[in-house]
């Protein structure tokens, strides 16, 4: 891994703490699965297989967006 892969890993990390409280704890709970899903990853699959990631992958992206959006100056609204 190089510098630019932990610096992205560190703004997502960033992005979903920020406002943890004000998250879905709907969310919040899902974020468990991350951790049997990084053992069985370290024990049986290969780490930079992203298909091993899937699961974790929509909660990690709903829990990173509002922060994301509210930096790049997006609104962030359901539409009609």
């Amino acid at each position: 891994y190089d510098v630019a892969d932990l610096l992205g890993l560190l703004l997502i990390v960033l992005a979903i703490a920020r406002g943890w409280p004000e998250k879905p704890a709907f969310l919040r709970t899902a974020l468990w699965i991350a951790l049997p899903l990084g053992l069985l990853t370290l024990c049986f699959g290969l780490l930079n297989e992203l298909r091993d990631y899937y699961e974790i992958f929509p909660v990690l992206i709903l829990l990173a967006a509002p922060p994301l959006c509210e930096c790049l100056k997006i609104p962030l609204r359901a539409r009609a």
